[in-house]
């Protein structure tokens, strides 16, 4: 079964409802280096397609750069969704 939704910041997404009990992406969530491990993390959550997709959402027009905090918000927006949608 899928999740979807919205991010706050627009950014529209569907993961699978298992990915709470998924392991490997629960080990890189818990990775000392956080910034080393948000990457596995954000793929192994959204699928390579849809992070790249996401990438793109975040990419500042003026700078070309894809944006960390944009990232990060929007990659916790849709972790969480999915833990509230369990409850």
């Amino acid at each position: 079964m899928k999740i979807t939704g919205i991010t706050k910041q627009g950014f529209h997404y569907s993961v699978d409802d298992a990915v709470g009990d998924d392991w490997e992406l629960i080990l890189s969530e818990m990775n000392n280096d956080e910034y080393l491990s948000v990457v596995p993390f954000a793929k192994k959550l959204l699928g390579n397609a849809q992070y790249e997709r996401l990438k793109k959402f975040c990419r500042d027009k003026k700078t070309g750069r894809v944006l960390t905090s944009k990232m990060q918000e929007n990659i916790m927006d849709i972790f969480n969704s999915n833990k509230k949608e369990k409850n």
